[in-house]
């Protein structure tokens, strides 16, 4: 037995340590106990407290906190405002409605993808509420499958998705439904979408959407079935419905797929194709659309007719400024004509041309002029109508106020505006005032504003003009490649230039602009066998009160043939120095869209070992041109780059003065050598160029175009010159003219290939174009066309020439005016005829041109 010596110190200690430890135990215990009874109780408050809540005997509760729970990514006190419920609100628990709106509230913000309220404490008439909810998750990208890139790159500018969006039922129902619309726009009607949500790795309560796509076959529609059709045909129904048509070699040119949009406007049009035959009760009872085989659609129209309606006595009421009898003569409706309500609107108030009877008043001033036509009777099929005229007052223009030009000066776009302060109002001159700031060139012609602002007071409008400049200087290319030649054009083409402020060096940006003068420098080359090089000025008011222009023009081109007609003296040279000056008038009579134009050419020829012109034995000497032109000219087309309406008119005389016949010596010219007989080159040459432009359908044009030219002589000894003589064929290379020749379009043929060697003294042209526009936007104009043409060239006297004999061909083309460069243009044509001594010629060719016109014919 071992014995332990403690000492009464060391005892103490031990003693007290015990106590410190059951101490420390005791207020653990108690800590715990309580945590427990908390916990306890806190579940007793919101689940149990709630369970002992009698249902049948609401108590009123003053809510005393609000507490949120399930928020990690959303702001509590949102969460609260969103709610509805604040501090110190009185709620009569259970059952009060605002715990239901609260919770309705929260479900419309889509954010939670479960939400409650409840009862976390209550003190008394004091109730505490922890609103729980759990949060959706937001997505963090999304990607397609199943589709083509730029299918996926046009979705994604239509769906708009954005990161961080939160993903709800909304979000996928509204994904899944513009898809399938976009594919249905395109004539897939069988597409199958799933949205898989993919939890995001790296970034917490995110998802990727991945967006599968089968979009199936196009559906086509098979058949349209028209039933109650008997009074007009269903092929004028089908014709009727531009955009819904059946898949059929008929409807070769058509599309065939079926999109609700251009059905609602294809039922309207047939609709407005019966009230245009006097059915004016006709109307659509039923329409089904049912697939009738796999990716094939059946239309089912059923149509009831009605009567047909004609028109019975007008009358018109209300008018003093003139006569009942004019008011009819303009109207151009007779009684009992079919009821048509589209005419009757045309002739009153709607037709583009003029003609109608509001143009009638407008034009005179009538500015608040109103016709209101009312039915008087029916008497069985016809309708009785009065016209109740307001005539109103008579309204002079007071002022003219330009705005949206930031470059052009103002002087020169008032210049151009046909209503003056002072004049009467007229409607006809705002029209044309568009056509003629439209020919300017400088201002989007989609983007013209007109606003009459009225003082009936002074019995004055002020007539506000809105323009939006556009580029229009050019980095001009022109020229085309065809049977391996190619020439071409660069230069600069200023059209709004200003030789004022050309000095001013602080308005060099990058030239000096805004007087409408027109400046050219061009260089024209096919490599080392041809260049020319030309400066052109252009100032269109001369002296700033008329339009009379003022041109002058400078130019240099020099052609070598690599052997010239005498070997042993290497090549062979063609050099054409020329000075035109040249002055333009707007006319007044017949009208004033006719311009007359002069102008005074001064050529020279010169010409070394030249093998060109070995038709005519002439190879080296200098020949002299010195020509007057006269051209008379009417344009009324309404806009340059993509005319709809109107017209060109040009006819034009150019002559020499006949030296032969002034020359007193009686003198044999067919002995004298080339260099003598050609010395001075006379000549006279007519040309007639007719261009017709209408509208067929909205945007759909027609061009109907036909060009005649003809050069003569004054002496038989002499005969036609070797100059100025026309070629044609392949793609006409404009505004080239080496060894002084005119190089006339005619696609689908080699260039020149219809034509002699060494030229015509006559040809004729004939064009007839389809156009259509993909896009007329202020910076782009792009338009398809379709083409058939014919054209041919004679030799010898005006007796022989037979305008009916010609070469044809058809084909379709491309057009691109780009701002900086002008017009290009890509045609393919196809010969209808065999030229003879080109056997080996293709049946088919593509020709490129860079300009606006394709020849000068």
């Amino acid at each position: 037995m071992q014995i332990i010596n403690v000492e009464k110190e060391d005892l103490e200690k031990l003693v007290s340590k015990f106590k410190m430890i059951i101490k420390i135990r005791f207020a653990l215990a108690l800590l715990l106990m309580t945590i427990v009874i908390n916990n306890s109780y806190g579940q007793k408050s919101s689940i149990d407290i709630q369970l002992k809540m009698d249902y049948s005997r609401p108590v009123s509760y003053e809510v005393g906190g609000i507490t949120v729970s399930g928020a990690k990514y959303s702001d509590a006190n949102a969460i609260i405002l969103f709610s509805g419920i604040k501090v110190g609100d009185k709620l009569n628990l259970p059952g009060d409605k605002k715990i239901k709106n609260a919770i309705y509230n929260l479900w419309k913000q889509k954010l939670f993808s479960d939400v409650s309220v409840r009862i976390g404490e209550i003190r008394g008439k004091v109730v505490f509420l922890n609103i729980e909810v759990i949060e959706r998750p937001r997505m963090s990208r999304f990607q397609f499958k199943g589709i083509s890139k730029s299918d996926a790159d046009n979705l994604r500018e239509s769906l708009q998705l954005i990161r961080g969006t939160i993903v709800n039922d909304n979000l996928i129902s509204n994904t899944n439904n513009k898809i399938k619309a976009y594919y249905k726009d395109k004539g897939y009607y069988n597409i199958k979408v799933n949205i898989i949500e993919q939890p995001e790795p790296n970034v917490k309560n995110s998802v990727i959407l991945i967006i599968e796509i089968d979009k199936g076959q196009k559906v086509k529609i098979e058949k349209i079935w028209i039933v109650g059709a008997e009074k007009i045909s269903t092929y004028k129904i089908q014709k009727a419905m531009k955009g819904t048509r059946e898949n059929s070699l008929i409807n070769i040119f058509s599309s065939s797929k079926f999109t609700n949009y251009k059905f609602k406007e294809d039922k309207a049009a047939v609709i407005a194709l019966y009230n245009k035959n006097g059915y004016r009760d006709a109307k659509i009872l039923s329409d089904s659309i049912y697939e009738s085989k796999e990716n094939r659609l059946t239309v089912k129209l059923n149509i009831f007719e009605g009567h047909q309606y004609y028109f019975g006595k007008i009358t018109f009421v209300g008018n003093t400024k003139y006569s009942s009898r004019l008011l009819s003569n303009f109207l151009d409706i007779d009684e009992g004509e079919v009821f048509n309500k589209e005419k009757f609107e045309k002739r009153l108030r709607m037709d583009p041309n003029g003609g109608d009877i509001s143009s009638l008043y407008m034009d005179d001033g009538y500015l608040t002029f109103t016709p209101i036509p009312v039915e008087t009777g029916i008497r069985n099929d016809t309708i009785d109508m009065e016209i109740r005229i307001y005539e109103g007052m008579q309204f002079r223009i007071g002022k003219i106020i330009i705005k949206g030009n930031t470059k052009t000066n103002e002087n020169v776009i008032r210049r151009e505006i046909r209503t003056k302060p002072g004049m009467l109002f007229s409607r006809e001159d705002i029209i044309r005032t568009q056509r003629e700031l439209s020919q300017l060139g400088y201002f989007n012609p989609e983007a013209f504003g007109i606003n009459p602002i009225q003082h009936p007071e002074t019995g004055t409008v002020d007539i506000e003009y809105g323009v939006e400049e556009k580029p229009s200087d050019q980095i001009e290319l022109s020229g085309g490649y065809g049977a391996g030649t190619i020439i071409g054009t660069v230069g600069l083409r200023f059209t709004n230039f200003s030789l004022r402020k050309f000095f001013d060096f602080s308005e060099w940006k990058p030239v000096p602009s805004g007087d409408g003068q027109q400046v050219s420098f061009r260089v024209q080359s096919n490599g080392k066998y041809f260049q020319a090089y030309s400066f052109s000025f252009t100032e269109p008011w001369l002296g700033g009160r008329k339009p009379n222009s003022l041109t002058v023009g400078f130019s240099y081109q020099r052609y070598l043939t690599p052997v010239g007609i005498n070997a042993a003296k290497g090549a062979g040279t063609l050099g054409i120095s020329s000075v035109t000056v040249g002055l333009g008038k707007r006319l007044e009579w017949p009208d004033d869209y006719f311009q007359l134009f002069q102008a005074i050419t001064l050529q020279e020829y010169s010409l070394n070992n030249y093998s060109g012109l070995g038709a005519f034995d002439y190879n080296t000497g200098t020949s002299r041109n010195f020509s007057y032109q006269i051209t008379l000219a009417r344009n009324s087309i309404n806009q340059p780059l993509y005319p709809t309406w109107g017209s060109e008119f040009r006819i034009s005389l150019r002559l020499t003065p006949p030296y032969s016949l002034m020359d007193g010596k009686d003198k044999n010219y067919d002995d004298l050598p080339p260099e003598l007989k050609y010395k001075y080159v006379e000549y006279y040459k007519w040309k007639v160029v007719v261009n017709w432009f209408t509208e067929l359908a909205p945007k759909l044009v027609l061009r109907i175009g036909a060009g005649i030219g003809y050069l003569g002589y004054y002496n038989s000894e002499i005969g036609t010159p070797p100059f100025e003589r026309f070629f044609m064929g392949g793609s006409g290379l404009t505004g080239v003219s080496y060894d002084g020749r005119e190089v006339i379009a005619l696609r689908g043929y080699n260039d020149n290939s219809l034509s002699p060697t060494e030229g015509a003294s006559a040809a004729a042209k004939y064009t007839m174009e389809i156009r259509y526009p993909i896009t007329l936007s202020q910076m782009t104009t792009i338009y398809a066309l379709t083409f058939f043409e014919a054209g041919k060239t004679w030799v010898g006297e005006s007796y022989q020439i037979n305008p009916s004999v010609l070469y044809r061909s058809t084909g379709i083309g491309l057009r691109i005016f780009l701002p900086a460069f002008g017009m290009l243009g890509l045609d393919y044509g196809w010969r209808l005829d065999n030229v003879p001594g080109w056997p080996q010629m293709d049946q088919g060719q593509f020709h490129f041109s860079i300009g606006m016109n394709l020849g000068e014919l």
